[in-house]
């Protein structure tokens, strides 16, 4: 059995060929028999009638069938090869594709495997993104990963499940390659079933690791001292008799109720208003883990019939009496797809289009004025503008201005993905992210907030990369959300760390406010492998990582004595309190805030 290759770079990248009994060689084409089992080949390397290129920027890239040089292993015999300039809009503007030959079951175990060689890029590596997809609208995958290779063969075998069921020809494997300028070569891409006979444990690993995992990472220590000045403040208590007298010798603790920093989740409004045994969970974990929320769907304009105007009221008071603020998503989301269709219907009448968009914004956060804390008024404008092509950019500028009018008082962000999940690289979709930005304050907008959302799959981006990306766009001096956070992979030890290095590496940000995941529990959730409790309720390694976070590490419960003038200082995280003064049998409780700098509090003991 070879030993394991493990190249780690900015990404990590990594096929591990082995597992079972497993016949096979570096790229070899055919099927991979393991622990006697033979899968159903559901996509092979077949160039000329299986695979095509294709894309909407095709047309800028040379596209040529190269002969295997002294350099290619004997396996790859046919190889195709994609000269591609910069300033590629989307990765998927420039693909390979290929339609699932034989049909696929949900929660079949599947084997995407390929190769890829760098030949010339501006660092050296060439960057594939693999998905299996489905094959049109709305192209949900069951698996999406960014890969880099260097300028060597580099193989890689991708064990995943199917998220769904698929008859041939309804599902896609494709390799995105609209990335920086490079010239790529691919072989021997396919896709195997092994169905029910194996378990992703049986086929060949891929080992992910990211930038800064290691224990002693210097990032570690150097988080840790901006949380202690950026997270923390002092509260001087003066304790003194109904007098005015210092009182020396009093004992003071001091206990956190609400920490300032947002950690929150999305949650389903059916596990807000209905009633049955799991609902109930489903709220007592909610208070017992969250102190902020946003609907996942039921606020959107397209909502999918998710939620009444009266269940989100009933909704929205049982979260007020039980003192979870909720933010507002999201106003306008401006992709056909997520429009209703009558809105549709109007797209050869601009006008009242407009009109139509500007009384969505206005009347929605007019009507929900004094229940949300703030909004995401504008929704993944990089891939959803179908509006602004009708209307015209400076539309989204109109957009926060009538959102303001609806509710002046709640603060207006714009959201978006794919800004801290880009890996190592700069993006074409973080540039645009800031161009947009840019021209809304240029522009006059009254834009209070930027939201990033934060979906992770294998692709996980090193805690210094994160600061870098932070840094560029606290620059424009606005707080910074995480609005949408959750990590989709089945490696459960990864993903608790991961989960540990990013909330720590956010939180040590002096621009970020908040971090919110996108929904907690396996059985109401987008992608229940990234949920941090089972369907049974237990929790996963990731949610005792958020536990120990918010409950221990990031809490304070502290305590000391007044000295002889009756004054004692303890410090905690920013947030609301409840100081309790002991003397002589006397006790009293207050309320008090830690704020960011001088914070004193003189207490009368009677």
């Amino acid at each position: 059995m070879p030993k394991p290759l493990t190249t780690t770079l900015c990404l990590l990248l990594i096929g591990l060929w082995m597992a079972g009994n497993t016949s096979t060689s570096l790229g070899d084409p055919g099927v991979m028999t393991i622990n006697n089992v033979t899968p159903a080949v559901v996509v092979g390397w077949d160039l000329d009638t299986t695979w095509q290129t294709t894309g909407g920027e095709l047309d800028r890239a040379t596209v040529t069938r190269p002969r295997a040089d002294a350099q290619t292993p004997d396996e790859i015999t046919s190889i195709i090869q994609l000269d591609i300039p910069g300033n590629i809009k989307q990765r998927w503007a420039i693909q390979l594709r290929a339609e699932n030959q034989t049909a696929i079951r949900k929660g079949d175990t599947l084997l995407a495997s390929f190769s890829m060689r760098c030949v010339k890029s501006m660092n050296g590596s060439a960057y594939a993104g693999i998905a299996l997809e489905r094959a049109g609208e709305p192209y949900d995958k069951s698996i999406h990963l960014e890969l880099s290779a260097p300028q060597i063969w580099q193989h890689y075998n991708i064990p995943f499940t199917a998220h769904d069921s698929f008859e041939p020809g309804e599902a896609q494997l494709v390799l995105q390659l609209g990335f920086d300028t490079q010239t790529v070569q691919i072989a021997n891409a396919r896709l195997l079933n092994y169905a029910d006979k194996l378990s992703l444990t049986d086929l060949p690993a891929i080992e992910f690791t990211y930038p800064g995992q290691e224990a002693d990472a210097p990032w570690r220590a150097q988080a840790e001292a901006r949380i202690e000045r950026l997270r923390k403040a002092d509260l001087n208590i003066i304790v003194t008799d109904n007098r005015g007298r210092p009182l020396p010798d009093a004992h003071v603790s001091i206990h956190l109720d609400n920490h300032r920093f947002i950690f929150g989740t999305a949650v389903a409004l059916g596990g807000i208003v209905n009633d049955t045994p799991d609902d109930r969970k489903y709220r007592e974990i909610l208070k017992q883990n969250f102190n902020h929320v946003v609907f996942e769907n039921a606020m959107k304009w397209k909502n999918h019939g998710i939620g009444t105007p009266e269940q989100i009221d009933d909704a929205l008071a049982w979260l007020s009496d039980n003192n979870l603020p909720v933010r507002g998503h999201v106003l306008i989301w401006p992709g056909w797809n997520v429009i209703p269709e009558d809105v549709r219907a109007l797209e050869n009448d601009p006008e009242t289009l407009r009109a139509v968009v500007n009384d969505r914004v206005r009347s929605t956060a007019s009507r929900y004025r004094g229940r949300i804390t703030d909004w995401d008024v504008m929704n993944e404008p990089f891939t959803n503008h179908d509006l602004m092509d009708i209307l015209g950019y400076g539309e989204m500028a109109e957009w926060f201005r009538q959102a303001e009018l609806g509710d002046p008082d709640a603060p207006r962000f714009i959201n978006d993905y794919g800004i801290l999940a880009a890996g190592a690289r700069p993006t074409r979709h973080q540039e645009h992210y800031e161009q947009t930005i840019q021209r809304l304050i240029d522009e006059g907008a009254p834009i209070d907030g930027i939201g990033m959302q934060g979906h992770f799959g294998w692709n996980l981006t090193g805690p210094e990369r994160l600061l870098e990306i932070l840094d560029r766009f606290a620059a424009f001096g606005l707080p910074i959300r995480v609005t949408e956070f959750d990590i989709d992979i089945t490696d459960r030890q990864l993903q608790a760390d991961y989960t540990r290095d990013f909330m720590t590496t956010l939180f040590s940000h002096a621009s970020v406010d908040g971090i919110l995941i996108w929904g907690f529990w396996e059985n109401r959730h987008w992608r229940s492998t990234a949920a941090l409790y089972n369907a049974d309720w237990t929790p996963r390694p990731h949610a005792l990582v958020w536990q120990d976070l918010i409950h221990n590490h990031w809490h304070t419960n502290e305590s000391a004595t007044t000295d002889r003038r009756g004054r004692v200082t303890l410090r905690g995280f920013h947030g609301d309190y409840t100081v309790t003064i002991s003397h002589d049998n006397r006790t009293s409780t207050h309320k008090a805030t830690i704020n960011p700098g001088e914070n004193t509090l003189t207490i009368e003991l009677d």
